[in-house]
């Protein structure tokens, strides 16, 4: 995971220490809002505050959806260290599922393509009401659009589906989720991962938890596209 770009009201924040580029005019970005699906699990919308925290971010949401009484108050910064999270190197996804683990009640399983994880098995984890964390492409600058972008990685939680689209809760997007085109899903599921900067295919981490979710986020009736 070697990047990611925070995005605020629908405009980029490139961060100069990233290293990172964004356009806001990227076609996705100009797609309409879109209803939320009638399948949607409220997981807690929360934003990253820097450009590197995304999988920080996601992770946060997750533990404020399983056990909100424990960790509402939380900052992300309290989980930069136990995630190993660098401003290089963002955080990879095998930190998060060994953390998740790591607490009392709650399983990670992180997978890749390699075991071969499928739209459906995401699309499974909603109808149990377990949302995933799944490490897409965000802001495509690339000539090659999304199947050559390697550079910007992003964390999103999958909360919910419908015919045309797949929802997120993405920690760049501000103040309500986010969605991407079912059909771009292909081309847009990939990121290196680890310090040799493997590229990796269909990465995903399906999180189960013995507590009762919490159902009190609140949020617009409407989903913007992640760019």
């Amino acid at each position: 995971m070697k990047c990611t770009v925070r995005r605020v009201a629908s405009f980029a924040i490139v961060l100069a220490s990233s290293g990172c580029s964004a356009s806001p005019s990227d076609g996705d970005a100009s797609a309409p809002d879109v209803a939320l699906p009638s399948n949607l699990i409220p997981v807690p919308i929360v934003a990253q505050q820097t450009d590197f925290t995304g999988g920080d971010v996601a992770t946060l949401a997750l533990l404020r959806y399983w056990q909100n009484a424990t960790y509402a108050a939380l900052p992300e910064s309290a989980l930069y260290a136990p995630l190993m999270t660098t401003s290089v190197d963002g955080t990879e996804p095998y930190a998060i599922a060994t953390y998740i683990n790591g607490i009392a009640g709650m399983t990670a399983t992180y997978v890749t393509a390699s075991n071969g994880t499928q739209l459906s098995d995401l699309e499974s984890a909603v109808d149990r009401g377990e949302p995933p964390i799944v490490d897409i492409q965000a802001w495509d600058t690339m000539p090659g659009g999304w199947s050559s972008d390697w550079s910007n990685g992003q964390y999103a939680v999958m909360v919910g589906y419908d015919a045309d689209n797949l929802y997120f809760m993405e920690p760049s997007t501000v103040g309500h989720y986010g969605y991407i085109a079912r059909a771009d899903l292909a081309a847009r599921w990939h990121d290196v991962v680890g310090p040799d900067g493997v590229p990796t295919y269909r990465m995903a981490i399906f999180v189960t938890s013995t507590s009762t979710p919490y159902t009190g986020t609140t949020f617009p009736p409407f989903a913007s596209p992640i760019p």
